[in-house]
């Protein structure tokens, strides 16, 4: 394992444990400098992936840059950008305004410098989303080309918090707003929505692989979205370049995604124990003190002796959710979602 880790350049890396590991854009930041990025697009590069068809293209108001400005002015685009909302390594999210239906929209990009084949990343991402319909799911509006050829995912805007932040801060706002006065009720409560749309992923034929507080949004009026589809695999795929390696967020992974084994509906019942495990601890499941030392931490799996204010079916969910042996699981997400209910 050790000599697996080191192969894929993870040993020298200073990602934190806590950050999703995508080896696309892992080879523009840490251990593959070798070649300088080019700007995605149609034809940018050949010996880069391509998009298998044409997209439609999508013209964007005032940003960055005169030339998108001077095509606002002419052509009276129907997206305006408005500001940025969050970016990643190779992905910026604006806010945006919609003219034709006078809302706000988000929109999801890649900043200069990300390679052809992180623009099919993406596209992999957009296509994967919109066709998992369901209200656990943001909702993907467009897909397509902007004036440099660069593909933008046009969603629905969400209002509200990142999960891990309402779980750092008891007194957060967004609390009193959705009136949770019970706080291990209320984050079973959205623990519970994340395993509906996991299990209606599932239903579709695909794997999530990310589950983590961080990647679930939390509405003000009851929403529960399970966001960034980045690293999602249909389960009838083979393992390919676009998704190879180690992919995923050490402090939460599974063994089989460390030792690069088959992957299942139980490996996302791995990361939904995990994801409770933080619930009920305030921790991460996987700790170390280098993100080595943490992926052998979640390649081993030992299981967890909890302290006693910690509700005793709820410890033994989170130790055989997050069993190193898969078939030592719950079944499936349905069956996860059922254990936590009957303890509610």
């Amino acid at each position: 394992m050790r000599e697996r880790i080191t192969a894929l350049g993870l040993a020298r890396t200073e990602r934190r444990a806590d950050a999703t590991l995508r080896p696309l854009t892992m080879g523009l930041t840490d251990w593959q400098r070798g070649s300088a990025p080019t700007e995605p697009g149609p034809a940018s590069d050949g010996a880069q992936a391509s998009l298998d068809e044409p997209l439609p293209r999508i013209s964007l108001g005032p940003a960055e840059g005169g030339a998108l400005e001077a095509a606002a002015e002419a052509s009276q685009p129907d997206l305006t950008l408005v500001r940025t909302l969050g970016e990643g390594g190779m992905g910026r999210v604006h806010l945006a305004r919609q003219r034709s239906l006078d809302r706000e929209v988000a929109v999801k990009g890649l900043k200069r410098g990300a390679t052809s084949r992180v623009a099919v990343a993406l596209v992999r991402e957009a296509r994967t989303t919109g066709a998992l319909e369901h209200p656990g799911v943001i909702p993907v509006h467009a897909l397509g080309l902007d004036e440099r050829g660069w593909p933008v995912l046009v969603m629905k805007r969400v209002d509200g918090a990142p999960w891990c932040d309402l779980l750092g801060d008891p007194s957060h706002a967004l609390w009193s707003t959705r009136g949770d006065d019970e706080p291990l009720l209320s984050n079973l409560e959205i623990l519970l929505r994340v395993c509906e749309t996991v299990q209606f992923a599932h239903s579709r034929g695909v794997l999530y692989l990310d589950i983590k507080p961080e990647n679930v949004m939390v509405g003000a009026f009851g929403e529960v979205y399970l966001v960034d589809w980045g690293i999602a695999r249909r389960m009838d795929e083979g393992e390919d370049a676009d998704v190879a390696g180690i992919v995923g967020t050490p402090a939460y992974m599974a063994p089989e995604m460390v030792i690069g084994s088959e992957l299942s509906p139980r490996t996302d019942v791995y990361l939904l124990g995990a994801t409770l495990h933080q619930v009920l601890t305030g921790r991460a499941r996987h700790h170390g003190t280098d993100l080595q030392s943490v992926l052998l931490a979640a390649a081993v799996s030992d299981r967890v002796g909890y302290s006693a204010d910690v509700p005793a079916p709820l410890a033994d969910l989170c130790n055989r959710a997050t069993a190193r042996d898969p078939e030592g699981r719950p079944a499936d997400a349905g069956a996860f979602r059922q254990e936590v209910l009957r303890f509610i």
